[in-house]
């Protein structure tokens, strides 16, 4: 952040996150693979709305990690964002745009919780009883 004062504090919600996955295949025979997370946030206050695309990169710097995320890994954290109920304080320039730096600059230290799937449970009895 430049300035401070060129900053207020702004209370947001997720409206959305969305993962966004290119290969790229190029004839001279080297090809890439890039992903990205696209945020869709709302201002409380005004409704504002605002879009920011994260790269790769940019999301392993706020979870604070080092390691390459997989493809489930990113869309599991866009599934916990877009359920996540409570807004955020976010640090956003007066302009009315938000870079992903002042993202970057905004994190706390509370990490998102995670997605947690309802999986069915296998009943052992069911099975005992068909075989009987």
């Amino acid at each position: 952040m430049e300035n401070i004062k060129d900053y207020e504090q702004r209370i947001v919600k997720i409206l959305d996150a969305q993962v966004n996955q290119e290969f790229n295949d190029d004839p001279e025979g080297s090809s890439s693979f890039q992903q990205s997370l696209i945020l869709l946030l709302q201002d409380v206050v005004t409704d504002y709305i605002y879009e920011t695309i994260l790269s790769e990169n940019d999301v392993r710097a706020i979870v604070k990690t080092r390691d390459q995320l997989t493809s489930k890994q990113l869309i599991d954290l866009a599934m916990a964002l877009r359920q996540r109920e409570e807004p955020l304080s976010l640090m956003a320039p007066k302009s009315g745009t938000i870079s992903v730096n002042d993202i970057l600059g905004s994190q706390s230290d509370e990490p998102p919780k995670p997605y947690k799937r309802k999986r069915r449970k296998k009943r052992r009895n069911n099975t005992q009883n068909r075989t009987q």
